[in-house]
């Protein structure tokens, strides 16, 4: 019941992120599986229109602001942690990443590794403009990101 009230004190803009955000999701877990990542990766680039820088926010801007987009990540999460189907975080990285390239959003998709105690561990977020969307700071701390973008590779 707690679930539904949440969903119901929603506004409709975010309804629709939600609902997107799971049917991406949904779409990129068998892809991940058929395809793999570079596929998926290349496909979902070409697909989004070309994002551009947000201008800085300030009151009365239409653009979102940091937490705004912060909230998207966690509606991001929301509907994989809802999902009937497990989500890795790199699924939800790719749908949070998509869908604010499909709003205009230059973001970047990160992808890091750990080797704590000698067990090797990767892990994958959003940042905007170096900010963690879809993640706590502290949490990818441990994570060392690879440099630069993740550029797709075009012919595959």
């Amino acid at each position: 019941m707690r679930r539904w009230n949440e969903c119901r004190a929603l506004s409709g803009r975010e309804k629709r992120f939600l609902f997107a955000a799971f049917i991406v999701q949904s779409l990129i877990i068998p892809a991940l599986r058929i395809w793999g990542f570079r596929r998926v990766h290349a496909f979902l680039h070409r697909t989004a229109p070309k994002p551009h820088a947000l201008p800085s926010t300030q009151a009365g801007d239409e653009h979102p602001g940091i937490e705004e987009l912060r909230n998207l990540g966690h509606l991001v999460n929301a509907a994989a942690n809802n999902s009937p189907i497990r989500t890795a975080c790199l699924t939800r990285s790719l749908a949070l990443w998509w869908l604010l390239r499909c709003r205009g959003i230059a973001c970047d998709l990160r992808i890091g590794v750990s080797n704590d105690s000698g067990e090797f561990s990767a892990h994958a977020w959003v940042e905007y403009e170096g900010a963690v969307i879809n993640d706590s700071p502290g949490s990818i701390g441990r994570f060392a990101a690879f440099d630069g973008g993740l550029s797709p590779l075009e012919r595959l």
